[in-house]
C-alpha cells in the first residue's frame, strides 16, 4: 500500500490562507483588548476625579469640615458650633473609600501610574492631620477594619511618618511618597516629587 505524500499548491494555499485568518484574528483581538483597556482606563480616571470633586463639594457646602485640619477629635467634641463627629468621620470616610479605589486601580494597573502619583499628595495631606491620625490609629480606632490589608498598610505607615515630629514636612513627603511606590512596585511614583 503506497501512500500518495505530496502536497499540491491548493493544499498549501489553504493551509496558508487559515493560517494568515488565525495571525490576523489574533493581532485584532490583541489590538481590540488594548483599545478596552485604555478606554476603561480613562473612565475609570473620569469617575474617580469626578467623585473627588463631590469630597471638594462637601467642604463647600459644610465649612465646618475644614476643622479637622485645625483640631483633633478631642477638641471637636467640645468646640462650639462644630458638627458631629460622625460628620467628620464621614467626610474622612469619602476620602478613604476613594483612596482605596485608587490605591487598588493602580495595584492591578486599571489606573496609570502617573494619575495615582497625583493623588499621593492628598493620601498624605490626609495622614499630616492629627484627627486624621487619632480616627486611623488611635486607641479607639476601627477605621481600617474597613478597608483592604495592603491599603491599610499605606494610611498606617502614612499615618506614623506624617505623625513623625522630627521630620520636616518635605521629608516627611519624600518618605511617603517612596514608600508608596514600593509597595506598588513604582519608581515613578517613589521619585513623583523630584519630577518637575
Amino acid at each position: 500500500m503506497k501512500m500518495d505524500m505530496t502536497i499540491t499548491l491548493l493544499e498549501i494555499l489553504t493551509f496558508a490562507g487559515i493560517l494568515i485568518t488565525v495571525v490576523t484574528f489574533a493581532l485584532t483581538y490583541v489590538s481590540s483588548k488594548r483599545q478596552d483597556r485604555k478606554l476603561a482606563n480613562r473612565q475609570i480616571y473620569q469617575r474617580l476625579e469626578l467623585a473627588s470633586i463631590g469630597v471638594f463639594q462637601n467642604e463647600i457646602d459644610q465649612p465646618q469640615l475644614a476643622d479637622i485640619g485645625l483640631h483633633t477629635r478631642e477638641e471637636l467634641k467640645s468646640k462650639a458650633g462644630s458638627l458631629p463627629l460622625n460628620a467628620y468621620d464621614a467626610f474622612l470616610y469619602q476620602q478613604l473609600n476613594l483612596f482605596e479605589m485608587a490605591y487598588s486601580f493602580c495595584r492591578e494597573g486599571l489606573m496609570p501610574q502617573e494619575v495615582f502619583g497625583s493623588w499621593v499628595i492628598w493620601f498624605g495631606d490626609l495622614c499630616a492631620l492629627p484627627y486624621f491620625r487619632d480616627f486611623w490609629i488611635g486607641k479607639d480606632a476601627v477605621a481600617p477594619l474597613n478597608y483592604v490589608p495592603p491599603f491599610r498598610k499605606v494610611m498606617t505607615v502614612g499615618c506614623e511618618i506624617y505623625g513623625d515630629e522630627s521630620l520636616s514636612l518635605q521629608q516627611k513627603r519624600d518618605r511617603f511618597f517612596k514608600f508608596v511606590g514600593q509597595e506598588i512596585d513604582s519608581q515613578m511614583v517613589s521619585e513623583w516629587l523630584k519630577t518637575n
